[in-house]
């Protein structure tokens, strides 16, 4: 019997795109049958396309022909319009012989025609001839697709002969199922270091901008998708133009009212928790009107944009915005794995744009305080001056009172030991005022060079040796005999030993020892000031390094100070990259531990803040801006592209 084939409607390309199969082991295998089966069923050309989860078939494995497997790998197409094919045919078991099938555009790539000359008997092969064996489970689903042309004795088969090729053929069902399975655990697979990479390289990143960055290229070569827009929603829910990536490299504009419809999608899909798959066989996607779907569409047409996978990202009950992933007219369609990952990463990325914005609030408030330290430094440094000159005056004019003893009334030494006392305290805070204004300047030029802290220790030491020895104390320094490099200013670092070793000496009496210890490994170098003075209760350790604490201690009160000894301590340790701390027992002594950087983790920690700042000042200049994440944009995005390297 002859028949000639009808041509049916076909819902779904037909052309090859970028394979989905990712498992190569199992695609060798399916190779390997193919050849089989070409030895076995006596045909030059043999292909096996496999159903996936949304029957939709592709060849995977073709043998016998270069120009067939150039043609035709990669080529899916609808079961169902496989099946429709086959009803036209010559029909016995699951194998189907279509005659001289004559398809239309949209099926010009269903099979390869061979170049061979048709033969005139009706017995003949024609290149035009059609032949396909389904392959089912133990359920009697499809799991696959044999296809057959160039019979080596150039016959058409009759029924006797396929039903002995569907009995062959069933025979590689089994081989199918494993496949098919084995596929689906390596997309499995694939999704899942998708999301772990697009975890890995959002954490930590503390702007939102540095996210997208680092987190675009892991969802772009996971999914396989062409192009990637992100859409972001500013905190007060304003909806904000985005930023599109594209494999292609190309700049790409997206009318605001895309934009809108991706920001009223997000809100829904979110609350939904559900993605959206929008293509020719779903214009509308789930969400969608009329009207809406005509707008993308007329958008997406001329981008070569065959399917859309719309990813709402939130927190909690919180949309945050949107990720759209696109495909190309010939590329797969979303699977059941990618769309279910594809909802974890918008969780994913909802935390971590989350905690970049609540970091980037932290940096506003902390520029906020460094403004108004950078106010009261530059405050107290003008009032220190001011009362510089006069009291210059004033001890100017007590010299000379000084030397014009002998001819002052009786008493008057009393006067001027008291006015000098008074003029060389004040002196003293202006000291201090100045010292901690200077390193307390956020504007002040940081020039760490490398130097070695026991120079810096000794010289120290020499400075207090005069001072502890009238007070009948002693100061003593035990350092390593290699040298223990830092990077930091040498006066600055001065100070802050002086300080710890002065406070030492001050609230210590006589014939108590002052001990400095040096120590250093690998990464840091500790430095460690102890005494035996009047120690530091509890509540005050906490606040002893405060701007003008002083102790409600009668016995510390009595000593005298500014109270901003230490406080210039803990800004100068903090600006070289260290941390200082302090234990103590009241009535025993106190130790305060400085700790540095080594050379070599200053250098480190340094090379990631300006790579860090670097990355922020180009996401700046190119399409987002850190610091000012509720911007309501009314234009297109117009968005510099980075490459995926898809």
């Amino acid at each position: 019997m002859t028949h000639t084939a009808h041509r049916p409607h076909v819902g779904g390309s037909a052309k090859p795109g970028r394979s989905t199969w990712s498992d190569e082991a199992t695609r060798g295998s399916l190779l390997l049958l193919a050849d089989a089966l070409r030895e076995t069923t006596g045909f030059g050309v043999v292909s096996i396309g496999v159903v996936d989860d949304t029957a939709v078939c592709e060849t995977v494995a073709i043998t016998g022909d270069d120009t067939a497997r150039a043609e035709l790998l990669g080529t899916r197409l609808p079961l169902a319009v496989l099946e429709e094919l086959m009803a036209g045919g010559t029909r016995v078991g699951s194998a189907a012989l279509v005659r001289r099938l004559q398809p239309d555009e949209d099926l010009s790539r269903v099979w390869w025609t061979s170049p061979e000359k048709p033969a005139d008997d009706e017995g003949s092969w024609h290149p035009h001839d059609w032949l396909a064996v389904l392959a089912h489970d133990d359920d009697g689903a499809v799991v696959g697709v044999v296809q057959l042309d160039l019979p080596l004795d150039g016959r058409r088969p009759d029924e006797r002969r396929l039903a002995e090729l569907d009995r062959r053929c069933a025979t590689a069902a089994r081989s199918l199922v494993t496949a098919r399975e084995r596929e689906r655990l390596s997309a499995q697979a694939r999704m899942a270091r998708t999301a772990r990479d697009v975890v890995r390289r959002s954490s930590g990143r503390q702007t939102i901008p540095s996210i997208l960055a680092r987190s675009h290229t892991a969802v772009m070569e996971g999914f396989r998708a062409r192009g990637l827009f992100i859409q972001l929603l500013g905190e007060q829910g304003v909806a904000r133009v985005g930023t599109v990536y594209r494999a292609d490299g190309q700049e790409t504009s997206i009318p605001r009212p895309v934009v809108d419809i991706a920001e009223r999608a997000a809100r829904t899909a979110w609350s939904a928790q559900q993605v959206s798959v929008v293509d020719r066989c779903h214009p509308r996607g789930d969400w969608l009107d009329d009207a809406e779907a005509q707008l993308l569409q007329d958008y997406l047409d001329p981008q070569e944009i065959g399917s859309v996978l719309f990813v709402p990202i939130g927190v909690g009950r919180t949309c945050l915005g949107s990720l759209t992933l696109t495909r190309g007219p010939g590329d797969p369609t979303w699977s059941d794995v990618e769309r279910s990952t594809a909802l974890d990463i918008g969780h994913d990325l909802g935390h971590a744009i989350v905690n970049a914005r609540a970091h980037r609030r932290e940096r506003e408030l902390l520029t906020e305080l460094r403004e108004l330290d950078a106010y009261k430094s530059g405050l107290i440094a003008t009032v220190s001056h001011e009362l510089r000159n006069p009291l210059s005056a004033v001890a100017g004019h007590l010299e000379i009172l000084r030397s014009m003893r002998d001819v002052m009334p009786d008493g008057t030494d009393r006067s001027l030991a008291a006015m000098e006392r008074g003029t060389s305290r004040l002196e003293r805070i202006i000291e201090d005022l100045l010292t901690f204004s200077k390193v307390g300047d956020p504007g002040r030029v940081f020039a760490p060079a490398v130097i070695d802290l026991r120079d810096v220790v000794r010289d120290v030491r020499e400075l207090h040796d005069l001072p502890a020895r009238r007070g009948r104390q002693r100061v003593e320094v035990q350092v390593p005999d290699e040298q223990v490099l830092v990077r930091g200013l040498a006066g600055d670092l001065d100070t802050v030993v002086s300080n710890l070793v002065g406070n030492a000496l001050k609230y210590s009496g006589e014939g108590t020892v002052v001990r400095l210890e040096l120590t250093q490994d690998a990464r840091e170098v500790v430095l460690t000031c102890t005494d035996q003075g009047l120690g530091i209760s509890p509540a005050d350790q906490r606040a002893v390094f405060g701007e003008f604490f002083r102790s409600a201690d009668p016995a510390v009160r009595r000593q005298g100070g500014t109270g901003l000894g230490l406080a210039i301590v803990g800004r100068i340790v903090k600006r070289h990259r260290g941390r200082v701390t302090v234990t103590s027992e009241v009535g025993v002594g106190s130790t305060f531990r400085m700790v540095l950087p080594s050379v070599e983790e200053f250098e480190r920690a340094a090379a990631e803040a300006a790579l860090e700042a670097d990355l922020v000042a180009q996401m700046r200049g190119a399409h987002l801006d850190p610091h000012d994440d509720d911007r309501d944009d009314d234009g297109p995005a117009q968005a510099p592209l980075a490459s995926s390297g898809t």
